[in-house]
């Protein structure tokens, strides 16, 4: 009498429906672990960055002075901007206006400073390096969501993420 045994395994659509549930489940997992909310600081964080940058540029190629434009970096609570007028005093400010690329929104993230409160005035000299409440170096913290970013001005004119 010959024995017949069951066959051992799965057959190919037993595991295609099975591969297929289990990535219906991880995609459904997986948007809820990493949401826009994550990733918003970081790119406030990186825009920030890139106008720091520029107004940084803009102080070093001043060769009538930096003190004859100013270029300022006013941060606020919901938005970061080139600041347009007077630019040179403590009153330094812009229009917020949405089509301008040179103002970002900061709203939905916590803005705080190491360097004091907001409104924040950053200047740098001809040097590059960071002048009044950012002279010895302070970092910038977004935080929305759980997700924090920061970035770092060091007193020698380096600014980058920390």
């Amino acid at each position: 009498m010959k024995r017949v045994l069951p066959s051992a395994g799965f057959t190919l659509i037993e595991l295609l429906v099975v591969i297929l549930l289990i990535s219906i489940l991880a995609a459904t997992a997986a948007s809820r672990f990493f949401t826009t909310d994550d990733i918003q600081p970081q790119q406030q964080r990186d825009a920030v960055i890139n106008l720091l940058r520029q107004v940084q540029m803009q102080s070093m190629q001043d060769s009538s002075g930096v003190y004859s434009r100013c270029p300022t970096v006013l941060l606020q609570m919901n938005v970061a901007g080139i600041a347009r007028q007077n630019a040179c005093n403590a009153s330094a400010s812009f229009t917020v206006d949405s089509s301008d690329l040179s103002q970002i929104s900061t709203s939905g993230s916590t803005v705080s400073s190491s360097a004091g409160s907001l409104p924040l005035y950053l200047r740098f000299d001809s040097w590059g390096r960071p002048r009044s409440s950012c002279s010895s170096g302070c970092t910038i913290s977004f935080a929305a969501g759980g997700a924090t970013s920061s970035l770092c001005i060091e007193a020698s004119g380096y600014i980058g993420a920390c």
